[in-house]
């Protein structure tokens, strides 16, 4: 998908259902700007709908005035199959 296709959705729209719960409370413990979560692994949705495997980091922070959240996801789906084997 292109930048203007996933800018102004919610993350939650790309997190598989079972990494929702545990995301949804890393978020809740981000109380003020500059707050950062430790990674976590989570499971996202890719936009042909398969999954893929990936560590998140979120900041909360101040966007044009309004409480957000930076979110950034880093592919580990290669160092899990490296892990199993």
């Amino acid at each position: 998908q292109s930048s203007e296709e996933l800018i102004g959705r919610p993350v939650t729209d790309f997190v598989a259902p079972a990494s929702l719960p545990p995301m949804l409370s890393d978020l809740a413990r981000l109380i003020k700007p500059g707050d950062c979560s430790p990674p976590f692994p989570a499971g996202m949705i890719r936009s042909d709908g398969s999954g893929l495997d990936v560590e998140v980091l979120t900041v909360k922070m101040v966007w044009e005035g309004h409480d957000a959240f930076q979110v950034v996801t880093r592919d580990v789906s290669e160092r899990r199959a490296a892990e199993a084997a």
